[in-house]
């Protein structure tokens, strides 16, 4: 009798080990270029959308969005053969220039009344993780007389590929700083393979 019990459990005991296993492999979004898993969430993140562009030094981007913040992760390697880890090498300092250009032709371009480039927010992160530090610019896109986004460009080198967040949302929106740290954080963990993600 109890032979017979326990072979009738263990499909039962099969589909909860499957149950509980399933988020170590069905969580995470691989961000191809550089085969490195990203959470499905993180904080209240939540992924939405994957594009890989047609030309492969363009490489692929993840969209992440919650409420009205909108955060989109490029991993690209511009058709290089090797991109310097970090944030301070000319490369990157390139990149970031070029994206900061495309930043204020936005304006140019009749998309936005007026790109305000703020200067005194902080130009590089500075976290004790083991991963990666970003180069950063923060701007406001007035739209009219009411509508103002808060927009932050992060970008560093890693896997020898470039890796860029843009990240938007209207100025003043709630918890809006902790929670782009939050991202930030946890890529740049993941990107130095630090044990504490």
């Amino acid at each position: 009798m109890l032979h017979r019990v326990s072979l009738l459990l263990r499909p039962l005991l099969w589909l909860g080990l499957l149950i509980i296993a399933r988020p170590l492999w069905a969580s995470g979004i691989l961000l191809d270029p550089i085969n490195l898993s990203i959470p499905e969430q993180v904080s209240h993140w939540r992924f939405t959308e994957a594009y890989t562009y047609p030309s492969p030094e363009l490489g692929i981007s993840l969209t992440y969005k919650q409420d009205n913040m909108v955060l989109t992760l490029y991993a690209y390697d511009g058709g290089r053969k090797h991109v310097t880890t970090g944030h301070r090498s000319a490369e990157v300092r390139q990149q970031v220039a070029q994206a900061h250009g495309d930043v204020l032709a936005l304006w140019e371009h009749g998309q936005v009344d007026r790109v305000e480039w703020i200067k005194t927010a902080k130009a590089e992160t500075a976290t004790d993780q083991c991963g990666p530090q970003f180069a950063h610019r923060q701007y406001h896109l007035v739209q009219g007389q009411a509508r103002i986004l808060d927009s932050h460009l992060y970008l560093t080198g890693s896997h020898n590929h470039f890796i860029k967040l843009r990240i938007s949302y209207p100025l003043g929106t709630d918890q809006a700083e902790a929670e782009v740290d939050a991202f930030v954080t946890m890529l740049s963990k993941l990107l130095g393979g630090c044990s504490s993600v």
